[in-house]
């Protein structure tokens, strides 16, 4: 064990942390700086950090290639036929998430009346919403199911389903606790927007404690 951090290590690390957290292109940079200047718990610290921001930085961009797949498969179908069911749509989205389990949850939205013109058909039906506008969300854990309708209420919905349906940009949302089969978890929702003929919103909730194990 080492004593207290001199100051000048403590600025060291400070600077290290950051450019790790502003900058991870420049985790080799940041390793540097902490062996340089800092005791060896401080420089392991460093390291380890650097691992996670690359497993995070992995997980993100496997999440986004399979969004850009599932938008392409869901909207080739949609787009193939003048009648789409939702629940082909529903099952699609049931198979991806039992093949990948480091995505516990996978979810979309429409909007209203954009995926096949029959909301009020759908009222409260599986993965719609009380108005019948078309919201699946599937968790699968432990080899259990649930299916349910996405929450576009909530003031947190602007950022990863209103704006991105408005505009098709993609990105993650911050950290949240969730209840998954009994269990708090902490998820990050990676997602994607797609306009066009069926504007919609795609996602993949991820766990951002499965990296750190």
């Amino acid at each position: 064990a080492g004593g207290p951090l001199l100051m000048a290590e403590i600025d060291a690390l400070a600077k290290a942390l950051h450019m790790l957290d502003t900058a991870p292109e420049r985790a080799a940079e940041a390793v540097a700086i902490a062996k340089a200047k800092c005791g060896t718990a401080a420089t392991l610290a460093v390291q380890e950090g650097v691992v996670q921001a690359s497993a995070f930085s992995n997980q993100f961009n496997a999440g986004l290639n399979m969004l850009d797949g599932m938008l392409q498969s869901i909207n080739g179908y949609a787009e193939s036929t003048a009648d789409p069911s939702r629940s082909a749509i529903i099952a699609m989205m049931e198979t991806m998430a039992k093949e990948h389990p480091e995505f516990p949850g996978v979810w979309a939205g429409w909007a209203e009346n954009a995926f096949d013109g029959k909301d009020m058909e759908f009222k409260n039906a599986l993965g719609s919403s009380d108005s019948g506008q078309f919201l699946p969300y599937v968790l699968y854990v432990g080899g259990e199911k649930q299916v349910s309708a996405l929450d576009i209420t909530d003031s947190s919905s602007k950022m990863w389903f209103h704006e991105p349906l408005k505009d098709g940009d993609s990105g993650i949302t911050a950290p949240f606790l969730y209840d998954i089969a009994g269990k708090k978890v902490v998820i990050a929702s990676i997602f994607h927007g797609k306009q066009g003929q069926h504007p919609m919103v795609a996602g993949l909730d991820m766990s951002v404690e499965s990296m750190q194990e």
